[in-house]
């Protein structure tokens, strides 16, 4: 903590040094990058680094992107919880990119504990980054704090699901954030998942999809999942006509944009509609962010070779990873569709490293035994 606040402070100086911002202006400046919730410490000091040799147009760029940032969380964080965030961000006392689950399940508690929004936002946060039992602390603080609210409850659902394997308790904690919002399309897709992917309660899984879809018709997410599952059920022609609304919606979402929210669903779309061309975009998108660091991006990578295996998408899956500027990075996953299509012949010569990250690679994609 003592590092990680020492090398945060020293940004003041490293920052100040940019000479296309006004006496006036540096004080903005600095704290823009500062109190940035989306780019960690060394990002930042890389920047300060930087900040003597930018030039106008670089300077007036970064400015915007971080104005942008802020808006934007200022209107989709709860109410004031983004600004006391924000606040506590640059006092020190609190490392929005802490690597440390513990130490940011202490600064949130004795930060925000207060505060029941920043201490939702706060968590979200958290969540994004680490799951294990410390999120899952602050989750249920969060929920103790204002039980009325939906949110928790679902990203609750989200940890058990996704990261401790805790299925029954994943779908109490959906059905209790439906309940609690029950206009909210977000949990009836993640019960939905839940169900199809893990309790193999294929019904319901469709009745969640299309109550998502009814409530959300531009949400590409569970328009892809009931595509998926049709796709499972052998239903061609509706899981054709599903898969081109989501790949259409989803394409309008990340048209033009460096973000990789919602291009998993583009891959698998254009990979089942076989337009490969499309599909090698997609991956590549999500494989440069991967290869920047951008860890939700490999998780999405290897979600896609479970749920393309699912539906006998693996190997073609793992073609377009072979022939990927980011091959070498992939390889394990690549090699891990390869054996659960074929058989595992494919490890045989494979170095001891790659092919012990391909054995857990296919250890997700064929799950529980």
């Amino acid at each position: 903590a003592s590092d990680y606040l020492q090398r945060f402070r020293a940004l003041d100086g490293s920052l100040a040094r940019c000479t296309h911002v006004s006496d006036s202006e540096r004080q903005d400046w600095i704290d823009g990058v500062k109190a940035s919730l989306s780019i960690e410490l060394a990002e930042k000091e890389r920047l300060g680094e930087a900040a003597a040799g930018l030039n106008e147009e670089q300077v007036e760029t970064l400015r915007q992107v971080f104005n942008n940032e802020a808006a934007t969380w200022q209107q989709t964080a709860p109410e004031d919880g983004y600004q006391k965030v924000r606040a506590a961000v640059l006092s020190g006392d609190f490392f929005p990119d802490c690597p440390d689950p513990r130490l940011a399940y202490q600064q949130i508690v004795s930060t925000f504990s207060d505060a029941p929004r920043a201490l939702r936002f706060a968590v979200d946060l958290m969540a994004s980054r680490h799951h294990d039992e410390w999120t899952e602390r602050l989750l249920r603080k969060a929920i103790a704090l204002d039980p009325k609210y939906a949110g928790p409850w679902n990203n609750l659902g989200n940890l058990l699901k996704n990261h401790l394997d805790r299925y029954q308790e994943a779908e109490d904690a959906y059905r209790q954030a439906i309940a609690l919002d029950p206009k909210s399309a977000g949990p009836w897709n993640n019960l939905g998942n839940l169900l199809q992917d893990h309790l193999d309660r294929y019904q319901e899984a469709e009745d969640a999809y299309r109550q998502a879809i009814a409530l959300d018709p531009r949400d590409p997410y569970p328009l892809a999942n009931l595509a998926r599952l049709i796709a499972k059920r052998g239903t061609k022609d509706e899981a054709d006509r599903l898969y081109r609304q989501a790949a259409g919606l989803a394409g309008e979402l990340t048209a033009g944009g460096s973000e990789t929210h919602y291009v998993e669903l583009v891959l698998q779309a254009q990979l089942w509609l076989k337009n490969l061309d499309a599909a090698g975009l997609a991956l590549g998108r999500l494989a440069a962010a991967a290869a920047a660091g951008n860890g939700l991006a490999l998780f999405k990578i290897q979600e896609q070779a479970r749920e393309c295996h699912a539906i006998g998408l693996g190997a073609m899956l793992a073609d377009r990873i072979d022939a990927s500027d980011y091959a070498d990075l992939l390889r394990p996953i690549a090699l891990a569709l390869r054996v659960a299509h074929s058989g595992p012949q494919a490890l045989d010569g494979i170095p001891t490293e790659i092919r012990v990250m391909a054995e857990e690679s296919l250890a997700d994609i064929q799950g529980p035994s």
